[in-house]
């Protein structure tokens, strides 16, 4: 079905000031990111790890304030984009990148978020959490024909409580890993991002831990830091492994991939060890779960995509 035809579904339901402000909304302009469309179900989050960089990009540490659209708000933007392309061949879709989805006040526009996708869009969506999901919503998520690709945190297990103070324990997390993977859903653990001198020693430990608990892949991903994230890491950890792999000192504001290459390597290797399949890209790990060659593929955005070895290379593309 066409972007105009399930426009004027949605536009059936929605208020016509919401209506109004969804075409107006950034969701119906902005171009897809390398993980797809990173949808904001609100703003802020307050787990205020020490090595998130949200609060430099102007969200806040405490309360998080639910997204201004419905879920069916935030799909009709979509609709509007003249980059987004529906359906499960169509654009990939990523929860959770300057929020916690599933947290209390949030949790209801990301639910709102999953149900207007699954009956209008049917976009391989994924979501990364800390938080806990019980049977009941996993059973609900579950129940949708949406493929979704759950992804869990954990870069670590014996620095958790100083790392990510606030944020809720490895217990809940795992529970959440088993809640999902008992719903039917395929959860990963998401080892991103890899500290040094931490999340790669702790690898193997991650793994094994995610694997009991229904886990069935991994995405890892490389440290961003900023001066800020410098500085509040120095106070509970030597920095001097990060210091090393950067090119050199973050500007005022700057935002900085540490040189991981071999951290990346080594901690694959450890959670394969631990029987998990690993993705290097998140897009791929959602992809991957919708077994599909999503829009990007066909546009050639990335060259030598890893679905050609995962899925095999399609005839037509």
């Amino acid at each position: 079905m066409s972007n105009e035809a399930l426009r004027a579904k949605l536009e059936e339901i929605l208020a016509p000031k919401e209506i109004f402000r969804a075409r107006r909304d950034h969701h119906a302009r902005r171009r897809p990111r390398p993980c797809g469309f990173t949808i904001h179900v609100g703003y802020g989050c307050p787990h205020a790890c020490l090595y998130c960089y949200i609060d430099e990009m102007g969200f806040s540490f405490s309360r998080p304030e639910p997204y201004p659209l419905s879920g069916y708000g935030i799909a009709y933007a979509l609709l509007n984009n003249r980059h987004f392309i529906p359906g499960r061949d169509g654009s990939l879709i990523a929860i959770g990148s300057v929020s916690e989805p599933f947290h209390p006040l949030l949790v209801k526009r990301t639910v709102e978020f999953l149900e207007a996708a699954d009956r209008f869009l049917r976009n391989p969506t994924q979501f990364s959490t800390k938080q806990f999901i019980d049977e009941g919503l996993a059973g609900r998520m579950a129940s949708l024909k949406l493929p979704i690709n759950p992804l869990i945190t954990i870069v670590t297990v014996e620095k958790l409580g100083v790392l990510e103070p606030r944020a809720p324990p490895l217990e809940v997390r795992l529970k959440t890993i088993e809640n999902l993977s008992n719903a039917g859903l395929k959860p990963m653990v998401f080892v991103r991002p890899i500290i040094p001198g931490v999340t790669d020693v702790e690898a193997r430990v991650i793994g094994e831990l995610a694997a009991s608990h229904g886990a069935v892949g991994a995405v890892i991903g490389t440290l961003r830091v900023t001066r800020r994230i410098i500085e509040r890491l120095s106070k509970v950890m030597d920095v001097g492994p990060i210091l090393r792999r950067l090119k050199r000192t973050p500007r005022p504001g700057e935002q900085l991939a540490i040189r991981g290459a071999d951290l990346k390597t080594r901690v694959r290797e450890e959670l394969e060890q631990a029987g998990l399949k690993v993705f290097d890209q998140a897009c791929v790990a959602n992809a991957y779960n919708a077994q599909t060659y999503p829009a990007c593929y066909r546009m050639n955005r990335c060259r030598n995509c890893i679905l050609d070895k995962l899925l095999g290379k399609p005839t037509e593309t």
